[in-house]
């Protein structure tokens, strides 16, 4: 359901009382109808009093007043209902679109992750073919850099640059270190919530 049809109950009302108040402003300017409406069918050649013409306007300027006020507001609320539910929905798409990246780059790192582990020998904490790893780099597309921070470990990317940088703000695709315990992609990708109402 889209935003305008959640929210239309706003735009009937606001819609009746703004032509509630066109009514009301008629009768600002000419009481005398309204006496006529009101009284003037049951006698014959009755006046009303310029008292009574008066109080007549003042209550009809009043509501003028107030059924405008208050329609203006169902407008505006109904307005903000919308741009709330358009930015709730902008939100979910951007979210989606973060998502859909994230998947297609985790599908594609845990194959890369589950080769590397294949290719790595280890002596110690050291990496004792760095030709073979960065073979296996060129053969899949990728840029990896054997970086050291007491012991080896590999970073890879799709970027060379990012894939030699161990203070990069974006986290790389891949690192393989002697640490089985860390995620070798990162986490899974949780798909976003939809918008409620959607």
């Amino acid at each position: 359901m889209t935003a305008w049809g959640q929210f239309d109950v706003y735009i009937f009302f606001g819609i009746l009382l703004a032509l509630a108040a066109l009514i009301a402003l008629c009768f600002v300017f000419r009481p005398r109808a309204y006496f006529e409406m009101a009284h003037g069918w049951k006698f014959r050649d009755l006046e009303p009093t310029e008292t009574y013409l008066m109080v007549i306007t003042g209550m009809a300027a009043f509501l003028t007043l107030a059924f405008s006020v208050v329609s203006f507001g169902m407008f505006v609320h109904h307005g903000r209902e919308v741009t709330t539910a358009n930015s709730a929905e902008a939100a979910y798409q951007e979210a989606q679109e973060r998502y859909d990246v994230h998947v297609a780059t985790y599908r594609k790192c845990i194959p890369l992750a589950q080769s590397l582990v294949t290719v790595v020998v280890w002596d110690g904490g050291a990496i004792s073919n760095p030709d073979a790893v960065y073979q296996w780099a060129r053969e899949n597309g990728v840029h990896a850099a054997i970086l050291n921070r007491g012991n080896d470990f590999v970073q890879v990317d799709y970027d060379k640059d990012r894939a030699e940088s161990v203070r990069s703000k974006d986290k790389p695709l891949l690192t393989y270190s002697t640490n089985r315990y860390a995620p070798p992609c990162g986490l899974p990708p949780v798909e976003p919530f939809p918008p409620t109402g959607n």
